[in-house]
């Protein structure tokens, strides 16, 4: 081999190994790219599935949200503020109405509680606009405000409201002389008392009485459609003139065609006492159709003061 031809055969063989140090070289980055690309591959999975469990975490946080903003909505204060109200509710029918004090017989307080009503609050009615906000408001608006009037519904609600402040268990009666509307109708209170539940009306200052005994509206329903004797008092309170329930511009006959008693519950030393709603007749659903064709349950549902009263937080 000629002189010449060794320095070329050399620059051939370092040019071969330059090759294969450089494939080398471009498989390991290679390899290396390739498991840089399945990480990030993996990461951008990893991502992708926080982001889905995030969004569920941001779903499932949104519908605790909404559910409290109902349940507000259902129930603007939870049972320690209602208990509170109620309590301020009594001290100040205590500070307005001095006969309440020292009063321990059931009977004899409900009485004069109706009679507080009867003469506090105004009969007129100026809707709900005054009496929106705590049932503290509800009843001091009612009783001082001049501004503020109300007819059954809101006298029954505030008599309500005054009973339960004072551990007297009551439930609300609603009756309808027909179920397409409310033009003939009434709002009415029973109370408990020595065992039995008896009509205590706050609109006319009245209870209902028959052989020495107070009746329900339901046992007075009866009694009316036979024409069986009752007799209206008002246990010794000063009503206005002509003020009757028997004076109503519709016959009780037929305004307690529909009846709807409201559920309550009666706490003893022994037990609590539940009793259930009463829609009469039998078959009623106790609903009363509006005008456009809507349908009124007249039965309050669980979240409403109404039913949160007749639980009897208090007692």
């Amino acid at each position: 081999m000629s002189s010449g031809k060794k320095p070329r055969l050399v620059l051939i063989g370092v040019a071969i190994l330059i090759i294969a140090v450089f494939a080398g070289v471009v498989s390991v980055y290679e390899k290396r790219l390739s498991v840089l690309e399945r990480s990030i591959s993996r990461l951008e999975g990893k991502n992708k599935k926080m982001k889905i469990l995030a969004g569920n975490e941001v779903a499932s946080l949104e519908k605790i949200v909404t559910a409290l903003n109902k349940a507000s909505k259902n129930l603007e204060y939870g049972l320690p503020a209602l208990r509170s109200d109620l309590l301020a509710v009594k001290r100040l029918a205590l500070n307005l109405d001095p006969r309440l004090t020292g009063v321990t017989d059931s009977f004899k307080l409900a009485v004069l509680l109706r009679d507080h009503v009867y003469k506090s609050v105004l009969q007129k009615d100026t809707g709900n606009e005054y009496l929106k906000g705590s049932v503290y408001d509800y009843y001091q608006r009612a009783v001082r405000d001049p501004e503020v009037g109300l007819i059954c519904q809101g006298l029954s609600m505030t008599y309500q409201i005054v009973l339960e402040a004072f551990g007297i268990p009551s439930r609300g009666a609603s009756m309808f002389s027909s179920k397409n509307g409310l033009d003939n109708s009434h709002a009415s209170v029973e109370v408990y008392v020595d065992g039995r539940w008896v009509i205590s009306d706050p609109t006319f200052n009245l209870m209902f009485e028959s052989d020495g005994k107070y009746l329900g509206w339901e046992v007075l329903r009866a009694r009316i459609l036979k024409g069986a004797p009752y007799k209206s008092t008002s246990n010794g309170m000063k009503v206005r003139p002509n003020d009757s329930l028997e004076n109503y511009f519709a016959p009780l006959s037929e305004l307690v065609k529909y009846l709807a008693i409201q559920p309550a519950m009666v706490r003893t030393l022994m037990k609590e006492k539940h009793f259930k709603v009463r829609l009469i007749p039998d078959g009623w659903d106790g609903f009363v159709i509006m005008g456009g064709g809507k349908r009124l349950n007249i039965i309050p549902n669980k979240n409403e003061i109404e039913s949160k009263i007749a639980e009897g937080i208090l007692r």
